[in-house]
């Protein structure tokens, strides 16, 4: 946006600045993964991710993502903002959700919870990412595979997927999703039914290639 410096820019003009006085953007891009943050450093992120402008609450984002576990007592403030209305601003939470290990799935986990059916969605599909640390929250995922939006279940039945054998476990549910009333959650329940157990999927194979054989 017009007017608004970018966090490099503020970055190069502060160097010689006392930390407190530095503008907001530069301690986002400063952030030092091999360091462990203050909390009032934390903290400022946090604050940052609510800001207007989405260069800042991208450059917050970032930060984090770089601090990885270092970043996990924010993983709540990272959560809140995973339907954001940028898309760099979701890509950039959800990477550092990611970073941010079990912390970053608990919180993900809660929000399969919400009204908001985006909500829901995204959050499964950032869980099933997460892999070990997702993985200890499938159960929430398959509860979310009768959700009464299609592409939320879709989230969740890709999300399971996507945790491959660590998943397992639900090979069951997920095949029976190859009957969803929805075509595309079908296909993904195909999909992710041979990636969780390749052995649970070959009883199903008809079912399968029935399910493939309805796509457009």
């Amino acid at each position: 946006q017009a007017g608004v410096r970018t966090p490099d820019a503020m970055l190069q003009e502060s160097r010689a600045e006392p930390l407190s006085a530095r503008p907001r953007a530069v301690l986002a891009a400063s952030a030092d993964a091999t360091m462990a943050p203050p909390m009032s450093f934390l903290d400022a992120l946090a604050v940052q991710l609510d800001d207007p402008h989405p260069t800042i609450r991208i450059s917050a984002a970032e930060a984090m993502a770089r601090l990885g576990v270092k970043a996990a007592p924010q993983a709540g403030a990272l959560a809140r903002r995973v339907d954001d209305g940028h898309p760099q601003v979701r890509k950039s939470v959800a990477k550092a959700l990611v970073k941010t290990g079990e912390a970053g799935a608990a919180v993900l986990a809660g929000r399969l919870s919400e009204e908001d059916p985006e909500v829901r969605r995204i959050a499964a599909s950032v869980l099933g990412s997460m892999g070990t640390a997702g993985a200890q929250h499938a159960d929430r995922l398959v509860g979310r595979l009768c959700d009464g939006d299609e592409q939320v279940r879709r989230s969740a039945v890709d999300a399971l997927g996507a945790l491959g054998e660590a998943a397992a476990q639900h090979a069951g549910v997920v095949a029976r999703k190859l009957t969803d009333g929805d075509p595309a959650v079908r296909r993904a329940a195909a999909t992710a039914l041979g990636r969780v157990s390749s052995r649970s999927a070959a009883p199903h194979a008809g079912t399968i290639a029935r399910a493939f054989a309805s796509e457009p």
